[in-house]
């Protein structure tokens, strides 16, 4: 999962093969996106919730 907090996404990648992942799938607020199961847990996020926090969390890339 990662936060794109530049165009307000939430990109989900799964199924890792050799050169990267085999499925990207990318959200946007309003929607609600269930993890894949292979994390071992029934997992969904309301992804205007994900992108509220990320929004609120210092960048990681400024020093204060």
């Amino acid at each position: 999962m990662i936060v794109d907090r530049k165009h307000d996404r939430l990109h989900v990648l799964t199924d890792l093969v050799e050169d990267g992942y085999d499925s990207h799938r990318v959200h946007a607020r309003g929607a609600h996106v269930a993890l894949p199961e292979s994390i071992g847990a029934e997992v969904t996020l309301d992804v205007t919730a994900v992108l509220t926090a990320a929004q609120a969390a210092p960048d990681p890339r400024i020093r204060r």
